[in-house]
C-alpha cells in the first residue's frame, strides 16, 4: 500500500509539473505573437523628469512601440502597395487620435497618442501607382503636444518611439508604405515594418535605416538601380 501511495504521489506531481510546463509554453507563444503582430500599440513610456527648479520645462517621453515584422526582403516588398523615394517637407503637424482598445492601460495621457503627419513630396516611384512629383500625407506616431497638468499647467512633452524617430525634412529616403482605411488617418500613408520599412539615400546609395536591419533585409550600399532591379525580382 505504502508503494503504490508513493507511486500514486509521484504521479500527480509529474502531471502537475506537465501541465505547469505546458502553461508557460503557450503563455510564450501568447507573448512573442503580441509582440510581433501588435500594430501601433504603445506598451511603455517612460519620462524624462524635468527640473526641480523648472517643474514645468520641456519633457522627453519615450516610448516603446510593436509593430508587425517581415522575415525577408521579398515579404517587405510584397506588403507594400506604395514604394517611393522622396523627402518630407516642412515639420508636420501633430495631433492626438484615440488609442486603440488594446493600449487602453497606456501611461500615455487621455488614453490617446500624439501622432505628426507629414507632406512627402515623391521624387521617384519604385511601386505603385502614384505619380512622380506628386506630394502624399504620411503619419508616424509621435510628436510634441501640449499637456495641461493637475495643477492646471500646461507642458510641452516631445514624445519619440524608440528606434521609429520622426521623418526629417530634406533628408532623401526610401519608404515602403500602406494606405490607412480607419479614420482619423483614412488615405493618409504610414511606413510598414516600422524601422524596417525605411531606407535612406546618400551619394546614391540605398542603406537600410538601422544598422541591425541591415541583416534582415540587406541592400546596404545598393545603387539606386540594383534597388529598383531587387524590388522588381521581389514582386515575382
Amino acid at each position: 500500500m505504502r508503494q503504490n501511495s508513493r507511486s500514486n504521489k509521484r504521479k500527480i506531481r509529474h502531471t502537475a509539473a506537465h501541465w505547469k510546463r505546458s502553461y508557460i509554453l503557450i503563455a510564450g507563444l501568447a507573448l512573442l505573437i503580441a509582440g510581433i503582430f501588435t500594430v501601433n500599440v504603445v506598451r511603455t513610456s517612460t519620462f524624462n523628469p524635468a527640473s526641480p527648479d523648472n517643474p514645468l520645462a520641456p519633457q522627453t517621453v519615450h516610448i516603446s512601440m510593436s509593430t508587425r515584422s517581415y522575415p525577408t526582403f521579398k515579404a517587405l516588398t510584397q506588403r507594400a502597395s506604395l514604394i517611393v523615394m522622396g523627402h518630407v517637407v516642412g515639420n508636420g503637424t501633430t495631433k492626438r487620435v484615440a488609442q486603440p482598445n488594446s493600449a487602453s492601460n497606456s501611461s500615455i495621457p487621455d488614453q490617446s497618442r500624439p501622432e505628426t503627419t507629414f507632406s512627402f513630396q515623391i521624387t521617384r516611384v519604385f511601386k505603385g501607382s502614384v505619380p512622380a512629383n506628386h506630394q502624399i500625407s504620411i503619419f508616424q506616431t509621435g510628436g510634441t503636444v501640449s499637456e495641461r497638468l493637475g495643477s492646471g499647467a500646461i507642458v510641452q512633452r516631445t514624445y519619440v518611439v524608440d528606434d521609429q524617430p520622426l521623418l526629417l525634412a530634406g533628408n532623401e529616403v526610401i519608404l515602403f508604405l500602406d494606405r490607412a482605411d480607419t479614420p482619423p488617418d483614412t488615405g493618409a500613408y504610414y511606413i510598414i515594418g516600422g524601422q524596417e520599412g525605411r531606407f535612406t539615400v546618400s551619394q546614391g546609395q540605398v542603406h537600410p535605416f538601422l544598422s541591425y536591419t541591415k541583416r534582415l533585409v540587406g541592400h546596404d550600399g545598393d545603387t539606386l538601380k540594383a534597388f529598383a532591379t531587387a524590388i522588381a525580382e521581389a514582386e515575382k
